[in-house]
């Protein structure tokens, strides 16, 4: 009988088979010892050629261990909880269809990710790609909310309020045996990246003291349509993020509120330094969008404040 996989690499899809393609692409230069790997391309009702596409691919590269699944319950999170019903693998790695792989990527996961044990969780570096030329307005704190993850170069815990994306995460299947699957409710929806189910599944595993890691050369390049350059897409992200962390400040206390607000109000000092920066540095494209993002963080906060059942839908 054959061993079972160590890892189970899941993908969902849904009408992007041109996006698809290219990390398929990417399969195709990873060195890796097949009996470690599986596969899986989870269709999520896709209404394209993406089923032609994963065949074809299937029939020309005989020696890539890859499967084909239909999942008809829309949601990346129907799609993922798929792929782990149907998976075999003892750690489960999930990447969305708009990456392309580092060529060293099944190499990490043989080197690094394989002798851990237990229960855990991971993410590893995600470095936006653009359609066209970055913005010059584009600043350093708008990149976590285009998913970028690169926090340095050695291996490390999850710094504290941040979270692996379901771009490139790796979570141990006995963490699904003993909690159970992703929940479907919550799902993205339209052009939003950020996502307040892994947000509550990574909070989980660290109130269990479940280590959740960062591995800086698990890397995956992450292609960024020209809709997201949008700043007002950016500020739906920025504040998706910030109410999910007012929301849990409320569950916990009046106190943790006001311990934000004060923390909100002494970055203004901060922001005006990086303003000052920016215009000695010539780069007064960034001067504004600085003090657009702390005053959209900030409103959001005053509002929140005086009227938090407004958002008890969130």
């Amino acid at each position: 009988m054959k061993n079972r996989p160590v890892f189970s690499l899941i993908i969902p899809t849904r009408n992007r088979s041109g996006l698809l393609s290219i990390l398929l692409d990417s399969l195709l230069v990873q060195l890796f010892k097949q009996d470690d790997f599986e596969i899986l391309v989870v269709d999520n009702a896709s209404e394209d050629d993406t089923r032609k596409l994963v065949r074809t691919f299937i029939n020309k590269n005989p020696h890539i261990p890859l499967r084909y699944l239909y999942e008809p319950e829309l949601g990346v999170y129907a799609a993922r909880n798929k792929g782990i019903r149907e998976s075999n693998g003892r750690i489960l790695v999930f990447v969305d269809d708009d990456v392309i792989l580092h060529p060293d990527y099944f190499k990490v996961l043989e080197n690094q990710v394989k002798p851990l044990q237990g229960l855990f969780a991971a993410g590893g570096r995600i470095i936006p790609v653009f359609e066209r030329q970055k913005p010059p307005w584009l600043i350093k704190f708008f990149m976590p909310y285009l998913a970028e993850i690169n926090f340095s170069e050695k291996i490390k815990v999850f710094p504290e309020k941040t979270h692996p994306f379901g771009i490139n995460m790796l979570v141990s299947r006995s963490v699904f045996e003993r909690f159970g699957l992703f929940e479907e409710t919550g799902e993205k929806h339209g052009k939003e990246l950020y996502s307040r189910t892994e947000r509550r599944f990574f909070n989980r595993l660290r109130q269990e003291n479940i280590p959740v890691l960062y591995f800086p050369d698990l890397s995956v390049w992450h292609l960024v349509p020209d809709q997201y350059l949008d700043r007002k897409y950016i500020r739906l992200q920025a504040e998706n993020h910030l109410l999910a962390v007012l929301i849990e400040a409320r569950k916990k206390g009046k106190k943790y509120l006001r311990r934000i607000f004060w923390k909100e109000l002494a970055k203004w000092p901060a922001t005006a330094i990086i303003a000052l920066y920016y215009l000695f540095s010539t780069q007064w494209e960034k001067i504004k969008p600085v003090f657009q993002y702390r005053y959209w963080q900030t409103k959001l906060i005053i509002k929140y404040l005086r009227k938090p059942k407004n958002y008890s839908s969130f």
